[in-house]
C-alpha cells in the first residue's frame, strides 16, 4: 500500500548569540533545533532507510528525496552548480557545514562521495518542529483547548497546492492561508495530530 509522503519543517530564526555559540563548537557537529550531533562518514545508510522505509521520489509530490547533507566544506558556488548538475538542490544552510537538500533518484552514495558529501541522512519528526512545541504547546489563535494553530514551511520544490492537498485528506485540520511564494501554510489541527504531521515525509 503506497504511503504518501511530505515534508514539512516548522520553523524559527537562530538568535544571535546562539549562532555565535555554534561557531565555538565542533566543524562537523551538527546542530537541529530539536538536538546536535555528530554524524559518521556516511554516504550509503540513508539510501538503505529510503529503500526499507518504501519511500518513492513521486510520493515525496516532487520527484526527488529530501534529506539532510553535510560537507567536508561548505560548497561555493562552482561546486553548488556541479552538484545541481548531479540532480542535487540545495536549500536551508545547517550549522556545521550542512543543507537541508533534494536529491534526484537516479543519484548514488558515489556521487556523493565525488562531490564532497561527508554525511546523509533523513530528518527525525522532532527535527522539523519548533523548539516551542517540541517544549510543549503555546498560545494560539485556535479557540479551542484540543487545537493547536502552526505554520508548516514546504520545500520550494513541492507545489503548495498540493501540499494542502495532502494536509485536508490527512488531517482534521482548518486551512487558514498558504503562500506560493513563501512556501509556507497555515492551519489549526488537531493537538494530538502534530506528531503525526512532523512525521510527513
Amino acid at each position: 500500500m503506497k504511503r504518501c509522503h511530505l515534508f514539512l519543517v516548522v520553523f524559527m530564526l537562530l538568535s544571535l548569540s546562539f549562532l555565535m555559540e555554534l561557531m565555538a563548537q565542533a566543524p562537523y557537529t551538527i546542530q537541529l533545533k530539536s538536538r546536535k550531533f555528530l554524524p559518521p562518514v556516511d554516504q550509503q545508510t540513508a539510501f538503505e532507510a529510503i529503500r526499507q522505509q518504501g519511500i518513492s521520489p513521486e510520493a515525496t509530490l516532487s520527484g526527488s528525496y529530501h534529506v539532510l547533507l553535510q560537507f567536508y566544506e561548505i560548497p561555493d558556488e562552482l561546486q553548488k552548480n556541479r552538484l545541481k548538475a548531479t540532480g542535487i538542490v540545495l536549500h536551508d544552510y545547517i550549522p556545521h557545514r550542512a543543507f537541508s537538500a533534494s536529491i534526484a533518484p537516479t543519484v548514488t552514495p558515489n556521487d556523493l562521495v565525488a562531490l564532497g558529501v561527508r554525511f546523509v541522512g533523513l530528518f527525525q519528526p522532532t527535527d522539523k518542529l519548533s523548539p516551542e512545541l517540541l517544549e510543549g504547546y503555546p498560545q494560539t489563535r485556535s479557540k479551542s483547548p484540543d487545537r493547536l494553530a502552526v505554520y508548516v514551511l514546504t520545500y520550494p520544490d513541492i507545489p503548495i497546492s498540493a501540499a494542502v492537498s495532502i494536509l485536508i485528506r490527512k488531517f482534521d485540520c482548518e486551512i487558514l492561508s498558504s503562500s506560493e511564494q513563501f512556501h509556507l501554510i497555515s492551519l489549526i489541527l488537531l493537538k494530538n495530530q502534530l506528531n503525526e504531521l512532523a512525521s510527513l515525509e
